[in-house]
């Protein structure tokens, strides 16, 4: 798994959505969508520090390739929890059958709506286990 992977998972384990990390840590979504993409080793060294400190981790170590915490200033190492894509399917239904403010388009999401965004997810991921699979 690279480190941008790694990072993701991370980001994912500690907020709900890529999107939330990036609006509370005010850091653009498309510059985070860039690091992961092109790699954090292209990243800025502002941006590094700022997604460092957002997740607590060093940001030496990130640039090695590891995820390490720190706390109280002292590096912790503690490999990160992965997660199958079927948990994160599950969770992100659950999340968009239970949120009533779910908006489409500015108007409330009806359930039709939601099973079709739901449907597409579970395409994508077969096209993704596939072509893992071929690896």
């Amino acid at each position: 798994m690279t480190i941008e992977n790694k990072l993701k998972n991370l980001i994912l384990q500690q907020y709900s959505s890529i999107r939330e990390f990036t609006i509370i840590n005010n850091i653009p979504y498309s510059t985070l969508n860039s690091i992961f993409t092109r790699g954090i080793n292209k990243a800025t060294l502002s941006n590094v520090l700022k997604i460092c400190d957002a997740l607590h981790i060093s940001a030496d170590a990130l640039a090695n390739g590891t995820i390490e915490y720190i706390t109280n200033n002292e590096p912790i190492k503690k490999e990160i929890e992965t997660h199958e894509v079927n948990d994160i399917l599950a969770r992100t239904k659950k999340q968009l059958l239970t949120d009533h403010a779910l908006m489409f388009n500015g108007k409330p999401a009806d359930e039709e709506s939601i099973q079709s965004i739901l449907d597409a997810m579970e395409v994508g991921m077969e096209i993704a286990r596939r072509k893992s699979e071929k690896k």
